[in-house]
């Protein structure tokens, strides 16, 4: 499990915050409600993560799936725990 959130690009103050599921090396899958934000305005809004172990860093958004409210997300540091 990882927490993304998301900040604003400018000043670093957080916008969103959630859970995530890492489904893959680097791959979670999180609510759309937390990313929204980021695809109406990418530029505005930058997408990190914290993993249940403390470590965090920058993730990049991949993709959405409005119908059933998800997103997906690579983090940029690999190696931590995932659903197989």
């Amino acid at each position: 499990m990882a927490r993304p959130k998301l900040l604003l690009a400018a000043t670093g103050r957080r916008s969103s915050l959630g859970s995530g599921f890492l489904v893959g090396d680097g791959l979670a899958i999180t609510n759309y409600r937390v990313v929204s934000q980021s695809t109406l305005e990418p530029g505005a809004y930058r997408l990190e993560y914290v993993a249940v172990d403390g470590r965090s860093g920058e993730a990049k958004l991949l993709a959405i799936d409005l119908p059933s409210g998800a997103g997906a997300a690579r983090q940029r540091r690999r190696a931590l725990f995932h659903f197989r």
